[in-house]
């Protein structure tokens, strides 16, 4: 294990910029002082609308400092949708990039002091943007001492899920000690495998649960941290050889646009340094993970968990070559339970529904659903609605869904929240979305549509009148057309007959 730098000596680069812990702390105590200012207090909630950037870390460690919850907002969502999620977490301030803030439109009835920060021209190189002009960010912390008032507890970050009621929900970790919060940091930096002293390169965004976490942990343990504006494959092989990259956090499209390189530079490439890269939220098809595997070596944890219960396994590279259909060996610091309907605990081998119990992860609730957290909750357990099974070893093995969440390139689509988009649209009577196999993000969103006259409307008008009512990436790729759906004697929409013939030869199952 390597040594912990004082933060004067360690490094966090984004883009063409290079900082160190120290610099970036002092700017973000400032900010701290000026949240202070402005009337944030322990317990509030401040929104942040960014593309990967230092002033986002800046905004973690502010808020961590006063004990305020940090929103982080999909920039990819439609206005309405941020209105939507600030409205609901009750934001008291919203930082963020002034191009995206500028999509916003009018936020007055909303209510949230606005901070705008105008995106550096690396990120404007990366996304390929003109600057904006309007910065508040640089005038607001050099007005500002660096704030010295006691330490809270980090409440951490709210992250919003699409929602299965069709409306995105907010999970809120709730208030604990300093002493507690530390056992929890300490225990995720374990489950990350994030080492002290270790050099991170953060690919993927911010907002995403999974690269917020490494953030955080780097934040706390790492001697460099590298946060790349937007990934790109031949830029992240670079970093990885010239700064001696140990640690990532990836998702396996990552892995597919790394492969797409040419082989020669592929072979002229140093990863070497590489230890441990997590990957998670979406399935990585077979030939990808082994064509990563041949190439870095069996360096490659495949996780399985949740932002309500947290990672609850793991598999090593060995593993899944032994293994290769399961998610890994359950954590001996995680309890999981194989249920039937009636809450039976079923033996190994045989299916049932996935319960988890994480004492490493702290309780949370869900913002403004007081009946949304009793739901999910069995037996003193938590439930992804996962169905699947345990062997003999510990080896967890997911097998179906009870829900009908789409995870496509590792991002979570609740189809309920595109179904109430379509029937808002005038022509469709009625509305089916799930998801079918893609060969890079593991799953692509599908729509199936029943409409008033025959033949009134094709995809591309329905593509056309979702654009701004939801975010570019949930609207539908593939767009199919019925004269009406099977349901049970119940009359409830039999879904998996529309989904099943898509997945009938994908060699998994969902």
């Amino acid at each position: 294990m390597t040594e912990l730098l004082p933060d004067t000596a360690r490094s966090v680069h984004c883009g063409t910029r290079r900082t160190t812990i120290a610099a970036l702390k002092d700017r973000a105590m400032r900010l701290a002082s000026a949240f202070h200012a402005k009337g944030v207090r322990k317990g509030d909630v401040i929104a942040a609308l960014f593309r990967n950037d230092l002033a986002f870390l800046e905004a973690t460690l502010a808020c961590d400092r006063l004990g305020v919850y940090l929103t982080a907002v999909n920039w990819h969502l439609a206005p309405a949708e941020v209105q939507h999620i600030l409205t609901d977490c009750q934001a008291r301030i919203l930082i963020g990039h002034a191009d995206l803030l500028d999509r916003l439109g009018d936020l007055g009835q909303i209510g949230p002091d606005v901070i705008r920060v105008v995106s550096h021209d690396d990120i404007n190189a990366a996304y390929g943007l003109k600057p904006v002009g309007g910065d508040t960010y640089e005038a607001l912390l050099a007005g500002q001492r660096p704030w010295s008032g006691p330490k809270a507890p980090s409440p951490g970050t709210i992250s919003y899920s699409s929602g299965t009621t069709g409306r995105p929900k907010g999970i809120k970790r709730l208030p604990y000690s300093l002493e507690e919060e530390q056992r929890y940091s300490e225990a995720r930096r374990r489950l990350f495998g994030i080492e002290r002293g270790d050099r991170v390169a953060i690919p993927g965004p911010l907002y995403h649960s999974q690269s917020n976490s490494a953030m955080r942990l780097a934040l706390a343990h790492a001697n460099h941290i590298h946060v790349m504006p937007r990934f790109n494959a031949a830029d992240l092989l670079r970093i990885i050889g010239d700064e001696a990259i140990a640690h990532l956090s990836m998702v396996p499209i990552m892995f597919a646009r790394l492969l797409d390189l040419p082989a020669s530079h592929r072979e002229a490439a140093d990863t070497s340094s590489v230890r441990f890269v997590l990957h998670g939220g979406s399935s990585c098809p077979t030939r990808v993970k082994a064509g990563m595997a041949d190439w870095w070596g069996d360096v490659f944890f495949e996780s399985y968990g949740s932002t309500e219960c947290g990672l609850v396994t793991l598999s090593s590279t060995q593993d899944w070559r032994s293994r290769p259909a399961s998610v890994g060996r359950v954590f001996n610091t995680v309890e999981v339970a194989i249920m039937s309907e009636d809450g039976t605990v079923l033996p190994e081998g045989e299916e049932g529904e996935i319960l988890v119990r994480n004492p490493n992860y702290p309780p949370f609730e869900y913002i403004g659903l007081p009946g949304a957290r009793a739901a999910i909750e069995k037996h003193g357990y938590l439930s992804n609605e996962d169905i699947g099974y345990l062997d003999a070893d510990g080896y967890l093995y997911v097998t179906d869904r009870k829900r009908d969440m789409i995870i496509s390139g590792g991002v979570n689509i609740y189809p309920s929240e595109i179904e109430a988009a379509l029937d808002e649209i005038d022509g469709i009577s009625e509305s089916a979305v799930f998801g079918i196999p893609h060969p890079e993000f593991g799953e692509a969103v599908a729509a199936a549509l029943v409409c008033n006259t025959k033949g009134a409307l094709d995809a591309d008008w329905v593509r056309a009148a979702l654009k701004g009512r939801i975010a570019g990436y949930k609207i539908p790729k593939l767009i199919e057309f019925h004269d009406s759906f099977a349901r049970d004697d119940l009359g409830k929409l039999r879904k998996r007959e529309l989904r099943a013939p898509h997945w009938q030869n994908a060699g998994r199952r969902i």
